[in-house]
């Protein structure tokens, strides 16, 4: 059987190594044996061949030859695909870095949204570099790949949450660049050094800080004289940083080895005392992990992924940034402290076997290539009426399906009516469906959470673009249009049992409607009185109906309340007619307990009518609040003696779930579908007979 494909996108490999092609080398030559893996490089050389097989892998090189060639990196994959017929199916796309090579996977995967992709960031030059570098357009970048991306995986936690400001929600983990620990262990016969040097590895570029270390060493010596500085690596500050040794007088004693092979990292680092790197970013500092498993001290700053690594006093010592005296002082300490020096590199090398050993880190990446290759990533689509801030169910539930659908590693995308509540009907429902439109392209679900403002839009979008469409079916539009216009009583199953005369307007809806309900693949009700309205009342197929029952997140205080109850009677929700609330009102009046108050809590049109007719009934022990937070809510909610929903009809009210979540009985209107839900917890009542909810 053919193993799976795994296509690796780097900028550079080999021969070009640095942090990241040796995540790649030691992860791929771990799964071989499960996964076919192809590098694809820039070429960058004329001597390197195009195509090159590896114990790790093939290395597929694009490109002239030239430095230029990771420039046009993902043009020329493109071209290369064309020519080469590339075989996508069981494969998956690996983007390294925020590079051009993960900008041909992103590409890739927008062409093929099928083909699972996994984005790992391994970004070392921090936050301003991310918003700023480039005109901007490295931020631009690392959204549009996270835009793309099924699974992320990052080097560190720093970067982790990076992705999660960039606008990441989907599904998400740490997976740190390792070391072979056995490479780097000091063989058993080699003596520990007596010279006091202090080893850097290092790239030379002004986010590592070796300006700082120079400057560092300079003050050491004036109590340590004997101390010497080797910096292992290359960079463009090179000449400049051998010109600042020599006007501080240390050129004698800092010495510059130039980039060497990597095997041979780890006899440098057994001739030290002390590793020091002071970065003014790093989003992880793999050189730390490999100091420590060579039995050194280190000694960093603690800015990006180093606070992963570096425990102040245990795994190493934190000098402050930007400060060379700090840093002297710290490399002073375990230069004069044996004992300190090797406690800390005991506990070093005990956390880099535990957490950093490509045993683990490949099985990590195992583990997530299988489990995308095994459930295929959807790419979804939400339209919503509203989203949060804006309360009410359907901005809560787009909310909650998106992170859901985003952690079990779906690629979603949301788009919300609210901005265009502005223009006049139809015109905003043109440009909605426009937006919607603009975000179609190969999205594999249409998901709409409800069927009239959103809904039609979606039916003509699923069928332009041959997408399926899932409608929720909660609130009814039509019937709560009707009892707002007519104030007449009467229910959702009356409305539909025997039709009234509808206006233009209302019988507009009523065709949209039934045509999104008989247009769509599924119908997702939340309860059996939903689902058979839905048949009966609007003509949708059986066979597309499904019961979902809406998930309720509980309050935190688990429904116990350690206050007096108040002889408080409350209710909660946006002020309409069809709220009942003019009964509600009656029937506390009837009551005659002069110590019993009615609190409404809410906003909305009818409030001004309700005033006025408590005024009419001489009931002064109504009060009448605004909007609230969730948080005051709970605390009213707690408070009262019980919760009061008599509504015409009320399809799926979460506040009923919210009162009884903090310990308060609730009397609730029988015409809804948490009535065959909550049979058993709550008060049932008939909202078309006061009396039956005064006795409630």
């Amino acid at each position: 059987m053919e193993k799976p494909r795994i296509y690796v996108f780097s900028t550079a490999y080999y021969p070009f190594i640095g942090g990241a092609e040796i995540a790649i080398e030691e992860v791929s030559r771990r799964l071989k044996d499960r996964f076919d893996f192809y590098i694809v490089t820039s070429r960058m050389r004329r001597s390197l061949p195009k195509r090159e097989v590896r114990p790790e892998g093939t290395i597929i090189r694009v490109g002239f030859g030239t430095r230029f060639d990771k420039w046009l990196l993902p043009l020329f994959v493109l071209w290369r695909l064309k020519i080469e017929n590339w075989k996508f199916e069981n494969s998956i796309l690996w983007g390294m870095d925020i590079s051009q090579g993960t900008c041909a996977a992103a590409i890739l995967k927008f062409l093929y949204p099928r083909i699972p992709f996994v984005f790992t960031l391994q970004y070392g030059y921090g936050d301003e570099r991310l918003r700023k570098g480039r005109g901007g357009m490295i931020g631009k970048s690392l959204s549009f790949f996270l835009s793309r991306a099924d699974h992320v995986t990052a080097i560190s936690l720093y970067l982790l949450s990076a992705g999660e400001r960039y606008g990441y929600r989907g599904a998400k983990i740490l997976i740190p660049n390792g070391v072979d620990a056995g490479e780097f262990r000091r063989p058993a016969g080699l003596p520990a050094t007596r010279e006091k040097i202090v080893v850097t590895t290092s790239r030379l570029v002004p986010k590592n800080g070796i300006d700082i270390l120079i400057r560092a060493i300079a003050e050491v010596k004036k109590t340590v004289p004997d101390v010497q500085c080797h910096i292992i690596g290359d960079g463009p500050e090179l000449n400049k940083l051998k010109i600042l040794s020599e006007k501080l007088k240390v050129a004698e004693c800092v010495k510059f080895f130039g980039s060497i092979p990597y095997e041979e990292i780890p006899r440098y680092l057994w001739q030290a005392s002390v590793f020091a790197r002071p970065s003014r970013s790093e989003g992880m500092g793999n050189s730390f992990v490999e100091a420590l498993a060579a039995g050194l001290p280190v000694v960093g700053t603690p800015v990006g992924g180093i606070t992963d690594i570096i425990e102040d006093g245990k795994t190493g010592l934190f000098s402050k940034p930007e400060d060379p005296y700090d840093l002297a002082v710290k490399i002073a300490l375990l230069l004069r402290n044996p004992r300190l020096r090797d406690s800390i590199a005991k506990e070093g090398q005990k956390m880099v076997e535990n957490r950093f050993g490509w045993e683990r880190i490949s099985s990590l990446y195992a583990g997530i290539f299988s489990s995308l290759l095994e459930t295929l990533p959807l790419s979804v689509l939400v339209a919503t009426p509203f989203l949060p801030p804006r309360l009410g169910g359907p901005a809560i539930y787009a909310d909650a399906l998106s992170q859901e659908f985003r952690r079990l590693g779906h690629r979603v995308e949301v788009v919300s009516f609210e901005p265009y509540l502005r223009f006049p009907s139809g015109i905003r429902h043109c440009m909605y469906m426009c937006s919607l439109a603009r975000k179609s392209f190969r999205k594999d679900i249409l998901f709409s959470l409800d069927y009239t403002s959103v809904g039609f839009p979606a039916l003509i979008i699923s069928k332009l673009f041959r997408i399926p469409l899932v409608v929720r079916v909660e609130g009814d539009f039509l019937w709560e249009h009707y009892v707002e216009r007519t104030r007449r009583d009467v229910t959702l199953q009356g409305f539909y049992r025997a039709p009234p005369v509808l206006s233009f307007a209302e019988k507009l809806i009523f065709n949209a409607s039934r045509a999104v309900f008989r247009g769509a693949s599924v119908l997702a009700c939340s309860s059996e009185w939903r689902k058979s309205i839905v048949i009966q009342g609007m003509g949708a197929p059986p066979h597309k109906v499904e019961i979902i029952q809406n998930v309720f997140a509980a309050s935190e205080n688990g429904g116990v309340f350690h206050g007096d109850k108040k002889k408080v009677i409350l209710w909660a929700g946006r002020i309409l007619y069809l709220k009942n609330l003019r009964r509600l009102l009656h029937a506390c009046a009837a009551l005659g307990e002069s110590e019993w108050e009615l609190h409404i809590v809410g906003d909305g049109p009818y409030r001004g009518d309700m005033e006025k007719y408590a005024e009419a009934l001489s009931f002064p022990q109504i009060r009448m609040y605004g909007g609230m937070s969730r948080p005051e809510l709970l605390k009213k909610m707690q408070e009262a003696a019980f919760f009061v929903l008599p509504s015409l009809s009320d399809v799926g009210p979460n506040v009923i779930m919210e009162a009884l979540s903090v310990g308060t009985p609730a009397i609730m209107t029988r015409e809804s579908g948490y009535a065959e839900l909550l049979r058993d917890a709550v008060l049932l009542v008939n909202p078309l007979d006061e009396q039956d909810i005064m006795r409630g």
